[in-house]
Parts: structure tokens; C-alpha cells; sequence
């Protein structure tokens, strides 16, 4: 099967049904950075909202795949959101500058690009997270083309094939964020966004044709979980925003990660090199505000308070 327009459509709505399905698990799982239980929410409504955008393309893939990079920054909510934004543009960007049928090489280059795109987002990368998945992702696919680290250009690899690797090798690698972050080891979780990032390879996969694998562990047993602190409660509010940039580059994003970080935590920043889509917690919503206008124009401003959990248990 080719991995053209109507594939990458189609991939990208089933991930929305997926996240759609799973939301609410997602929400529940979600420990880190916060526990705001907004997770699932979030990155539903992200890829929602770029299914709907790549269904009105005229399904050429360079066209679906433009579609899922820009709509993505532009629908991204909260910071799996935002970072999700980041990993599905690395991934189309590859896809849609490879010809109108990838093959097997180009969808292992993809998965890279998507691996390297990830970290740009997000000021502290933290081992344990969605970002530890892709880059597992990336590693095990990288293996079917050169195996122990030999040369070859890897043309004879099937479609099918990379992507049902990456669907194993992520929801082997979701199984491992407990062992990697401690606090969803406390908490007897895996990472929220981790798991919802696994559900795209899932959709990959199937729409490459391979047999849909049985829900995942995580999805099925109970997730409750006795508490002997409360999860750190962090600053108050939730800022998100667009920002056009004066003078786009690498300094002004460098500049607003590093006066946001001060003022602030889960700071993520994704987007192209003049429009990026920014993600902030914090205690001082009028500081943030006034860099950003200091660094250009933005827009879109939302402020929202994080209903953090307290002391009690996660009720699954």
C-alpha cells in the first residue's frame, strides 16, 4: 500500500478517533508536568482540528501534508498540544518534500524528523515523555534499513513493515516512562502524552494496512492510585498565545524560551520560523504578555487557571 494523500488522511482520522475514544483515560492518566487532566483533551482537540483542515485539501499528499504542519500551530491546546504540533510537522514536512509515494526509507526518515523536531519545542526536554517514544520510535525503524549499523540505502524496506515496528516500539516504549520519570512511578501511571502520542503510529499503521493491535494495557485496567503528597500544585495559570515575530530566527525564539523560563514553567514554543504557537504556566500572565509584545505581535492570547490536583487518589 502507497503512502500517498488519501493514507495520510486517513491516518490522521484515526488518530482523532482514537484520542476521541481515549480522552477521558488520557485526562485521568495525566500526572506531568501537571495534574491538570487536560492531556487527552488537549491533543484531541489538536488533531480534531487538523482532520478537519487536511479533509478540505484537494488530497494531494504535499497538500495533506502542508496541512498537518500548519494547522497543527494553529490549533494546538496546552502543552502536549503545542509539543504534538511540533512532532506531526517534522514528520509532514518529510513526508511532503519525499514525491508523491514515500517508501519505506523516506517513512523511517520521517519518524527522525519527527524524533529531531520534538525537543525544538519544549525548553527542558524530560526523559519519560512523549518525546522519549518518538525517539525510541525513530532508533528501532532505523534498524529495518541498516541493521547493526551497516550502510545501504534502505529501498527495499515495506511500508508496512516500518510502520508496524513503530506501533510496537511505541507502545513498548510508553510501557518504560515509569522507569524513566519518577513521578508517574509513584503515581503507578504511564505518561499521558506518551500514551497518546502511541496512538498515532496505532492509526499509521492501520492505514498502511496492518491489523489493528488490541487496546492498549494502559487504556484497559483501573488507574487508581493511593497518594501520600499531593502533586506540586505550580503556578496558577495557563497562558497560550500566537506570536508573529519581528525579527523571526533562531535569537527571538532563543530570547522568549529563556524570559518565559524565568517567569515561569512547561514552557513550549513550536512553529514555523516567524509564526510560533507558545505555551506557559505561570503566576505572572502580564510579564509574559509584555515580553512577547517585546519580541513581536501576539495573538490568539488565552488565559486559563489550572485546576491542579490535590491530595486524594486518581479514580480510574
Amino acid at each position: 500500500m502507497a503512502l500517498d494523500g488519501p493514507v495520510l488522511q486517513a491516518t490522521i482520522g484515526r488518530f482523532e478517533q482514537l484520542l476521541r475514544v481515549h480522552r477521558e483515560r488520557l485526562n485521568q492518566l495525566n500526572v506531568f508536568p501537571v495534574a491538570d487532566r487536560d492531556t487527552g483533551a488537549n491533543m484531541w482537540a489538536t488533531v480534531a482540528a487538523i482532520h478537519r483542515d487536511v479533509m478540505a485539501t484537494d488530497g494531494a499528499l504535499g497538500q495533506v501534508a502542508s496541512m498537518v504542519a500548519s494547522a497543527g500551530f494553529e490549533a494546538a491546546r496546552g502543552n502536549s498540544g503545542v509539543i504534538l504540533a511540533q512532532l506531526l510537522d517534522g514528520f509532514a514536512r518529510t513526508l511532503g518534500a519525499s514525491g508523491p509515494t514515500p517508501d519505506g526509507l523516506t517513512l523511517i526518515r520521517a519518524l527522525r524528523a519527527m524524533a529531531t523536531a520534538g525537543p525544538l519545542a519544549v525548553a527542558e526536554p524530560v526523559a519519560g515523555t512523549m518525546l522519549t517514544v518518538v525517539e525510541d520510535v525513530a532508533d528501532e525503524v532505523a534498524a529495518l534499513a541498516w541493521p547493526d549499523g551497516a550502510h545501504g540505502d534502505g529501498s527495499s524496506i515495506d511500508l508496512s513493515k516500518v510502520a508496524q515496528q513503530a506501533a510496537s516500539a511505541a507502545r513498548r516504549s510508553v510501557h518504560r516512562t515509569p522507569d524513566l520519570l519518577a513521578v508517574l512511578a509513584n503515581h503507578h501511571v504511564v505518561d499521558s502524552g506518551a500514551a497518546g502520542l502511541a496512538l498515532f503510529f496505532d492509526a499509521l499503521a492501520e492505514g498502511l494496512g496492518v491489523s489493528p493491535a488490541p487496546s492498549a494495557p494502559w487504556f484497559e485496567s483501573p488507574v487508581i492510585t493511593p497518594r501520600s503528597a499531593a502533586v506540586a500544585s505550580g503556578p496558577p495559570f495557563e497562558l497560550m498565545m500566537h506570536l508573529d515575530l519581528a525579527q523571526p530566527g533562531v535569537t527571538a525564539r532563543e530570547a522568549l524560551r529563556t524570559a518565559w523560563s524565568a517567569i515561569g514553567d512547561s514552557v513550549s514554543i513550536a512553529g514555523l520560523d516567524q509564526r510560533l504557537t507558545c505555551h506557559l504556566h505561570t503566576d505572572d500572565v502580564e510579564s509574559a504578555i509584555a515580553v512577547a509584545r517585546r519580541l513581536g505581535r501576539p495573538s490568539g492570547i488565552r488565559v486559563e487557571g489550572l485546576a491542579v490536583i490535590g491530595d486524594g487518589e486518581l479514580d480510574g
